[in-house]
């Protein structure tokens, strides 16, 4: 199938409309019978709001009556901020703008909201009044900026008269940590710092007794902890560890228990005393959050995912943008192309079978999957070894590495203590290279795969590498700095300075090719010129053959995601 680049987005907008359609057809017709042991019970999704878009970070109201939440609609560059109001059933805009506004929390009585403002090039936390009936925001003031937008920062909230909680990172390789910040005397203080194996604390709630957050900690970037902190005793227990990645978590009115998403379809409840995890329901389709709401928190809605949250596709572009093919798409998202020299096998990521896999395609083959790994672990940053017969990338925080030319695909992993790994490529047949995070630094290691000797090189705050053979040299970006560097023979060169951040770079005979905003970049090593191949290039990663023909890439769609009430009374288990 070939499609011009109009065609495609035409494509693409049909397909959303038509997914929005059937979100709005799909409550009125189906019930969602539990396990055989409740089959008397019957769970039916009430749509809450219906936006065109998405809606994510569902948030209650201290008298559980409204739910705050981030929308975008489907032409908007910038998120927004609504509230809900669950006995009137009318949804009111609270932000909006120029701006984008994300995670918003409320404050410990209900009367204001903490937020986080993001403009192209800054960001800031940011508290707002709200009018009696939460429909308008009065006034709005900055508690603080967040470090100039280079960090990923997530939620906050403000638990007594003077105190604001929020987390931060210090960089975008950062954990994230949990912080205190007295309003009046502009004081900050740690509360929490998670280990430097994962996005750390990302996700925390206030206990609605005020005494208690429930933290969620990533590890690996796959397994999430569920931690109370004793904001009274300053104590910090380890509750539970959850196989999936989750979004947002719930208190019950008593302050008793967590409500959470065990499993893709199940609810369960976490008793924070005795630490017994127990079903709350069961439902026949996945979805995102679980969140308590309406009197007594004796209401459960949910984040009905129609689609994924992303949806992914694998297409190629000819070199000058004339034609584009599809090929690989699913319902399930296919990702992160890499293509052989001869450009006779294709290889990718795809959530089609047991979690996230690697698949095959031989010329006009029948796609087979090469991978066996753990259902809930997480591949990444796959490369190619340059005689296409071994696979290397990160699977879990180890370095596995698959024989191609094995009937079986034989795998290997290499593992190293309190060792984190970002970025892996190929040198020669014996080595590789990897970005990693070693005793709170991040550095370049070569890694010998037959000897596992590991050997530092004098490099820091790496983030983008790519290797030439030929040379001997390896050119990188680094994380704070826009611009390109060289390594080679403990010889560094600053190359190029650049006005803005770049990303997937990738070495093509005498050229470099990168990613920088949604343009496709082009530097000539000899004269140090740089051109643009592609404008607007909207794609997740891309890799270019060596012919130099096709651009391969994948697409990245927002899916849509609604909020649901599930219909019953669910509060006596949660007694």
């Amino acid at each position: 199938m070939t499609l011009s680049p109009n065609l495609q987005f035409v494509k693409q907008r049909i397909n959303l409309i038509k997914l929005t359609f059937y979100a709005s057809l799909f409550y009125s017709t189906f019930l969602y019978a539990t396990s055989p042991s409740e089959s008397a019970l019957a769970y039916k999704l009430e749509p809450m709001t219906l936006h065109q878009g998405l809606e994510i970070a569902p948030s209650t109201s201290p008298d559980g009556r409204y739910i705050l939440y981030s929308h975008i609609n489907n032409t908007s560059k910038n998120w927004e901020v609504w509230t809900f109001d669950t006995i009137r059933k009318k949804s009111f805009r609270l932000l909006s703008g120029e701006a984008s506004y994300f995670q918003p929390e409320w404050s410990y009585d209900g009367s204001q909201i903490t937020y986080i403002k993001h403009y192209q090039n800054s960001c800031g936390y940011f508290i707002a009044d709200l009018t009696p009936s939460y429909e308008q925001v009065i006034q709005s003031s900055q508690l603080m900026p967040c470090n100039d937008n280079k960090a990923f920062e997530a939620s906050s909230l403000k638990v007594s008269e003077d105190i604001v909680i929020f987390n931060k990172a210090s960089s975008t390789r950062s954990p994230l940590s949990i912080y205190r910040l007295n309003t009046k005397s502009g004081e900050i203080k740690s509360l929490l710092t998670p280990p430097n194996d994962g996005k750390g604390d990302y996700f925390f709630s206030l206990s609605p007794d005020q005494k208690k957050l429930a933290v969620l900690r990533s590890r690996y970037f796959r397994t999430t902890e569920i931690w109370i902190y004793d904001l009274t005793s300053n104590t910090f227990t380890h509750l539970h560890n959850n196989p999936l990645t989750l979004s947002r978590l719930s208190w019950s009115k008593d302050s008793k228990k967590v409500v959470f998403r065990s499993n893709k379809r199940t609810i369960s409840s976490l008793n924070i005393e005795s630490h017994k995890v127990s079903k709350v329901l069961t439902l026949k389709i996945k979805f995102r959050d679980p969140f308590l709401f309406g009197e007594n928190l004796s209401s459960m809605g949910i984040c009905l995912i129609m689609s994924s949250f992303t949806e992914k596709d694998i297409y190629r572009t000819s070199y000058d943008g004339k034609i584009t093919e599809s090929v690989e798409a699913s319902i399930a998202s296919e990702q992160n192309p890499i293509v052989s020299h001869d450009e006779k096998k294709i290889i990718w990521v795809s959530y089609k079978e047991s979690g996230r896999q690697l698949w095959l395609k031989e010329s006009n083959n029948k796609a087979k999957r090469i991978s066996n790994f753990a259902k809930d672990t997480f591949i990444e940053n796959i490369s190619l070894s340059a005689d296409s017969t071994r696979l290397l990338g990160i699977n879990s925080n180890k370095l596995v590495i698959i024989d191609l030319d094995s009937s079986h695909y034989l795998t290997r992993y290499i593992d190293k203590n309190n060792t984190y790994f970002h970025r892996v490529i190929w040198k020669n047949k014996d080595n590789v290279l990897a970005t990693v995070t070693a005793n709170n630094k991040k550095g370049v290691v070569n890694i010998n795969i037959n000897t596992l000797e590991f050997t530092h090189l004098p490099i820091d705050d790496p983030e983008e590498l790519t290797y030439d053979t030929r040379t001997q040299t390896l050119y990188y970006t680094k994380e704070q700095k826009p611009g390109l560097w060289t390594y080679s023979i403990d010889k560094h060169q600053n190359l190029i300075e650049l006005n803005s951040k770049i990303s997937n770079l990738i070495i093509n005979r005498r050229e470099l090719y990168f990613l920088s905003g949604n343009e496709l970049k082009t530097l000539d090593l000899s004269s140090l010129k740089v051109s643009t191949v592609q404008k607007n290039f909207m794609a997740g990663n891309f890799f270019l053959s060596q012919s130099r023909k096709w651009i391969y890439y994948h697409t990245e769609k927002f899916g849509n995601q609604y909020l649901y009430k599930v219909s019953n009374d669910i509060s006596p288990k949660l007694n």
